[in-house]
């Protein structure tokens, strides 16, 4: 596609070191001036206040963050440029699979601003490519990705999963959940590992699954043996908990949304696990409560509930008081293993929950580990929203 510049975005002195610096969002109070009508959309050529050049991006007047850098070259072909760059992330995670660090089958084949591809989301798995498109940017280009696909990743199978709060308010876009290319069936089948996974590509959340947790389930299942008692807590399709029930372990896991309990169950079958692991379907803020057995592990994996700093503040007494009912919940020397998916709840906000929680029930607690998101959704630290799972192995000490 052509690539026509509409003008030129001048941005303020303090900002420039940044964006110089490959942080590729710049955003609205960052802007000193346009050489075009703000209500435009399209590329445009980023400058400092001197006019001289610094970089290309694709304008969008409705977003928070106008600007989404794309090249820091003032002359390139946008097809070009979109192929290399996905055929270079692909390539990347091959060499995470001959290391052994990804499942051969399903994977990130491209993680946003990571891969210097803002604003899209490609995951694989096996025959099937999900996308997700975040920002105005990658809407103008998802002809070329998807030509992208066939053409050098050979994909017969596309389907789109785009949608999200930043897409829909910030962006200004509608949700789309379509299939693109071949035979997209209402449930996809994957085998991880030794497991086997169903799940739902235009209904699920994510692309349909989450593959960020595939190291961490791999590490939580390697805790357990038969005769082990593991709560799994916001289960969606029973991740961590048929992991965990393939080792031994007895599980109960928690899912809130009917039809994801359901393929849970569909996928306790498929692994022969039917006795090991119970379903429970309610809000896990509820049903944690309810329970009166101890664990040896309790697995907390919450949904996105901190989506701003302004929020922090009124949210963490939720997050504290989910803590403190799952450490009650572990047996002496238990293990809970906590997720955060927000990106703006902070690290030391997020250990200080843990800590008042251990505090108000009069526990000795110590960390044991940290947990990240698997290497296919690498992290950039000049953008250090890109690192955004964050995750510990905390366990319940005996008095000394």
């Amino acid at each position: 596609m052509s690539m026509k510049i509409i003008g030129k975005v001048f941005v303020k002195p303090k900002s420039e070191k940044k964006i110089k610096n490959f942080y590729l969002w710049i955003y609205r109070d960052e802007i000193s001036k346009v050489s075009f009508s703000r209500e435009m959309e399209g590329w445009v050529d980023i400058v400092n206040d001197r006019g001289e050049f610094i970089c290309k991006g694709f304008y969008s007047p409705k977003s928070s963050n106008p600007v989404k850098v794309f090249s820091y070259d003032n002359d390139f072909d946008i097809n070009t440029e979109v192929k290399k760059r996905v055929l270079f992330s692909f390539e990347n995670r091959k060499k995470m699979i001959g290391n052994g660090v990804l499942d051969k089958n399903n994977f990130r084949v491209v993680y946003s601003e990571s891969d210097f591809l803002p604003g899209l989301i490609i995951d694989k798995y096996g025959d099937f490519f999900g996308i997700q498109i975040r920002n105005r940017l990658f809407e103008n280009l998802k002809d070329v990705v998807v030509d992208t696909l066939l053409t050098l990743l050979e994909a017969k199978n596309i389907y789109e999963r785009s949608y999200g709060d930043y897409r829909e308010k910030d962006e200004k876009l509608e949700p789309r959940n379509i299939p693109i290319k071949g035979s997209i069936p209402s449930l996809i089948r994957i085998r991880e590992e030794d497991i086997q996974f169903v799940f739902d590509p235009l209904r699920g959340q994510k692309t349909g699954f989450f593959l960020d947790q595939f190291i961490n389930r791999k590490i939580v299942a390697a805790m357990c043996h038969k005769g082990m008692k593991v709560l799994d807590v916001f289960s969606y399709v029973g991740g961590f908990g048929i992991y965990c029930a393939k080792k031994g372990a007895d599980v109960i896991s928690i899912e809130k949304n009917e039809y994801y309990s359901d393929l849970i169950k569909e996928n306790i079958k498929s692994n022969g696990v039917k006795d090991r692991v119970r379903v429970v379907t309610g809000d896990a803020f509820e049903k944690i409560k309810e329970i009166d057995e101890k664990f040896d592990i309790v697995v907390l994996d919450p949904p996105t509930f901190v989506k701003s700093l302004s929020e922090s503040r009124k949210r963490l007494p939720m997050l504290i008081d989910l803590i403190k009912h799952s450490l009650a919940l572990l047996k002496p020397e238990g293990k809970l293993i906590i997720f955060t998916c927000s990106y703006n709840l902070l690290k030391e906000h997020f250990i200080a929950s843990i800590r008042i929680a251990a505090m108000e029930l009069g526990i000795r607690i110590r960390v044991d580990g940290e947990l990240m998101q698997s290497p296919d959704h690498p992290w950039v630290i000049q953008m250090p929203e890109t690192l955004y799972l964050k995750g510990l192995i905390v366990s319940k000490l005996p008095s000394f």
